[in-house]
């Protein structure tokens, strides 16, 4: 494939799933909102689809329960072959997702979320973890990723233009801020539970 024709599809494939991944992370932020914005103490799945009942109606649990099906059934698919796929590149594998190490992996994965939710419990913390992790880590491969597309020994004529690297700066600044804000709130809040 043509490399000029490669990396615009590329790039409209990275816009498009930027831009339906923040669509989905607004909704889903708008209606976590409105959920408290009554004051309703939202503990449970049943409380959520109860909040949606004046937009819904009698329909409302039927439509939050075929909505957790689905994130269910997305992320069984999707985290499992990321996983595979990740440890496949780090690990130097050939991109094949139908070799017995891709599948020995992402069947691991499989068996360990179903096991976790067999025996009832409940990975809040290693989640948490694994969040406050993300948040540390992501920072640094920002900043290594903006560094490399901005080799010209490797990548050539296809750097970065200004704009990209304003805005790939722009981005880096604010996840390492967040980044810092949350490992300081966590020093915080560990220093006050070690004080009481």
């Amino acid at each position: 494939m043509d490399t000029h024709k490669a990396i615009r599809e590329a790039r409209m494939d990275t816009f498009l799933a930027v831009a339906l991944g923040g669509i989905v992370t607004i909704a889903i932020m708008i209606t976590a909102a409105a959920f408290f914005v009554d004051g309703s103490d939202v503990n449970s799945a049943a409380a959520m689809a109860q909040q949606l009942e004046p937009l819904l109606g009698r329909f409302a649990k039927l439509f939050f329960s075929l909505g957790l099906l689905a994130a269910g059934l997305t992320s069984a698919i999707t985290a499992p072959l990321a996983a595979a796929y990740a440890m496949g590149g780090a690990l130097g594998w050939p991109a094949d997702m139908r070799s017995t190490k891709y599948r020995a992996i992402w069947i691991s994965v499989v068996v360990i979320g179903t096991a976790f939710a067999v025996f009832g419990k409940k990975p809040v913390q290693a989640i948490i973890f694994a969040q406050a992790a993300n948040g540390l880590i992501l920072p640094v491969i920002a900043i290594f990723l903006l560094w490399v597309v901005n080799k010209k020994k490797l990548l050539g004529e296809h750097v970065n233009g200004l704009w990209a690297n304003l805005l790939g700066g722009v981005v880096v600044v604010i996840i390492a801020s967040l980044g810092i804000y949350r490992l300081v709130t966590l020093i915080v809040a560990s220093v006050k539970d070690m004080g009481s």
